[in-house]
């Protein structure tokens, strides 16, 4: 604010006046006219009047006001919801100046129960104040905008109401995708682990031979049928390498038309369904190319070679893995879809080019996906669906209808190709507009760019000697099991110490609490030390520890230290109460892993 005062010209424009009921208001000069950020004739009434509009207050957690002015409506807002948690954001900073000189906030707010009270200086502030307010605020949050902020600063009103609702609905989707995968990657990491130990890591091991060569990244969307015949030409030919991906493999396999590698990473049991009739079909030609938090399931009857890749949800793997030459290991992050993974891979290798081949994105008619795949022909979009569908722009121009899904994936598959100079060419037909890819037909693409013979139809033959470090992985692997033992007798502590805490929460016995919450932490601090606790456990909690993060953020408001108390324990005790539980279903895995492992380490000694 003391930077401000040395900008008049920037204070120029926004200046206190008084109003008609004797209280300040604010006005601004828009386009050599006054404009009213409150009332000219009475500013709280005004406020009040906003206030009282406002519905279903009592079903959110907290509010946020986007636009301060002089503060009337919040201070109407404090006084009318006296339990309620709130914050402010104020994108003119010149406003927050005028209203600092006419009076100060603590004399008309309740300070302790303002959560964040954030100013915008700069562009790049928007969205690091809105994450610092989503990742600290549990449950759901009403936004209410100072009306005239929506006629003097319409475009910054819109932009921040679409980086909010954005923000909104990618936290209850990854609260939703956490919620129901947490256990299942840990899971899949810890049972896949053999997997990966044993298969060639495709970053590392392959990534020279595919670096400056064309990739055809064939997707299950509604337009692949009509390219088929195109497809087996650029096979036929060894034009450029095709990655078939998640339900893309079955149309293809379906029409002879074998892709050089198949991708998947889906971490869900029926994942499996996917290389159903591949298995059935006893093809042992397609190399599979797996994220090693995929469903475990999917790699116990694949028939062919197998090559891996670490993904930012395995925990596991990246704790027990060393490369024998002191590479760093790759990791490829989670994504809405093995596309967008599979994407990332490609980059990563520097492919001369990426030809994106049914990656519709939408819908075309009522079809989601290609014809061919089992689990899908003949499956119906419900009258329910299509009242959520999304209206986007299309590869020519024109209106397609999406679901909130496949615009996270476009959205995301964005990004990405963002930040790479490699071309990418989308000859999806009636598909989604991809940003930063050039549309061309798949035809077109064959003659024009993919002329020459390429590929190696044997790429996939490995040394069969592994990168990593086995004895490396055998001490990592009774670390965690030390770990594992030794957390029976710390969750025996913090039983204990819980009970010591209700016994004096039940006492009133504040003096007291101090010192068990002294000792309640330094338990806490062996737990989160603990590595089984750290690498496997925690993951598959990561739901309920981000809430008991808000949670404890939320407390800390509360008055009264028993109060604080009682809701500290009972937020911790849902965590615990958790991972306990894994813990004690753990065990089985544990020793499936160790039982797998001597058994492979037992194999190398005996052939070495």
């Amino acid at each position: 604010m003391e930077a401000l005062s040395d900008r008049q010209d920037t204070l120029a424009h926004c200046q206190l006046e008084t109003s008609r009921k004797g209280l300040p208001t604010l006005t601004f000069q828009v386009s050599g006219s006054k404009r009213y950020v409150h009332s000219r004739y009475d500013p709280e009434q005004e406020s009040l009047s906003l206030i009282e509009s406002l519905q279903d207050v009592e079903r959110y957690n907290h509010v946020l006001f986007y636009g301060f002015g002089l503060g009337y409506h919040v201070e109407a807002f404090a006084q009318r919801y006296p339990n309620h948690f709130f914050s402010v954001y104020e994108p003119r900073p010149e406003v927050l100046y005028r209203c600092l000189s006419a009076k100060s906030l603590k004399s008309f707010l309740p300070m302790d129960r303002i959560r964040h009270f954030l100013v915008e200086t700069k562009p790049e502030d928007m969205e690091r104040h809105l994450d610092l307010v989503m990742g600290t605020v549990q449950g759901e949050i009403l936004l209410v905008t100072l009306p005239s902020y929506e006629h003097l600063f319409k475009e910054s009103c819109s932009h921040f109401y679409q980086a909010f609702l954005g923000l909104i609905k990618n936290r209850r989707s990854q609260l939703h995708t956490n919620f129901a995968f947490e256990k299942r990657w840990t899971v899949n990491s810890m049972l896949n682990f053999g997997k990966v130990l044993q298969s060639p890591n495709i970053l590392l091991e392959k990534a020279d031979h595919f670096r400056g060569k064309p990739a055809v990244l064939v997707a299950a969307g509604p337009s692949l049928q009509e390219e088929l015949e195109h497809l087996r030409h650029i096979k036929d030919h060894g034009l450029a390498y095709i990655f078939s991906v998640g339900s893309a493999i079955n149309p293809l396999i379906r029409n002879g038309i074998y892709p050089d590698a198949a991708c998947t990473y889906d971490p869900t049991v029926h994942n499996q369904k996917v290389f159903e009739e591949l298995v059935r079909y006893g093809i042992t030609s397609i190399p599979l190319i797996f994220g090693s938090s995929v469903g475990y399931e999917t790699l116990i009857q694949y028939p062919g070679p197998m090559f891996h890749f670490l993904t930012s949800q395995d925990t596991v793997s990246p704790y027990l893995l060393k490369e024998n030459g002191g590479r760093d290991i790759p990791v490829l992050n989670d994504a809405p879809s093995i596309a967008v993974v599979a994407l990332q891979m490609l980059i990563r290798m520097q492919c001369r080019m990426i030809v994106l081949v049914g990656q519709n994105l939408a819908f075309r008619g009522t079809q989601a996906y290609a014809e061919g795949i089992p689990y899908y022909d003949g499956k119906q979009v419900t009258d329910e669906e299509k009242k959520k569908w999304i209206s986007i722009e299309d590869v020519d121009g024109q209106t397609v209808f999406t679901s909130e899904g496949f615009n996270r994936m476009r959205l995301t598959m964005e990004q990405y190709i963002s930040q790479t100079a490699i071309p990418v060419i989308n000859t999806t037909v009636g598909g989604a507009k991809i940003r930063g890819t050039t549309f061309q037909r798949l035809r077109d693409v064959i003659a024009e760019q993919l002329t020459a013979k390429v590929v190696e139809n044997d790429w996939w033959v490995s040394s069969g000697d592994s990168i990593y470090n086995k004895e490396y992985a055998e001490q990592q692997l009774r670390r965690l099991e030390r770990d594992y033992d030794a957390l029976e007798r710390i969750f025996d502590e913090l039983d204990q110490q819980m009970a010591k805490i209700h016994r004096v929460i039940g006492m009133g016995n504040v003096s007291r609490l101090d010192r068990l919450f002294v000792r309640w932490d330094q338990i806490i601090h062996r737990l989160t030390s603990n590595d089984f606790f750290r690498i496997v456990i925690n993951p598959m909690n990561r739901v309920h520890t981000k809430l008991l993060k808000q949670s404890l953020e939320a407390i800390k408001y509360e008055k009264g230290v028993i109060t604080r108390a009682e809701k500290i324990m009972a937020e911790y005790k849902r965590l615990l109460d958790s991972c306990k539980q894994d813990y004690r279903e753990l065990k089985s895995i544990l020793n499936q892993m160790r039982e797998e492992l001597t058994d492979l380490f037992a194999a190398v000694s005996a052939n070495a």
